[in-house]
């Protein structure tokens, strides 16, 4: 018998991966400005703990592009990182980068 699937949302995790940040491509409607007070405190804690959760980011034939992690990213220049890569496609990322705001 065929176990029917009955949750009610989907996972769109595909994969970790672990990239240099310098390469995952901006999200262009991006739209959040990090002052340089958030900027040196998330620095201080990545320098003191590290990564403890990971950007998030989608597949394109140009490559990755970040929907999650802008600031990270910007910080961790060409050091590696971990990313989430989620199936969505551009209508649904637009989506996401407009209400995401852990």
């Amino acid at each position: 018998m065929t176990k029917k699937n009955t949750a009610k949302y989907r996972g769109r995790i595909t994969a970790l991966r672990y990239v240099k940040a310098s390469e995952l491509r901006e999200h262009p409607r991006q739209w959040r400005i990090h002052n340089s007070f958030q900027q040196k405190a998330l620095d201080e804690v990545l320098t003191r703990i590290g990564f403890a959760g990971a950007l998030i980011a989608r597949e394109t034939p140009d490559g990755l592009v970040l929907l999650d992690g802008h600031l990270r990213r910007e910080i961790a220049g060409d050091e590696q990182v971990p990313v989430l890569i989620v199936d969505v496609d551009e209508k649904e990322a637009d989506l996401l980068i407009a209400v995401w705001d852990p």
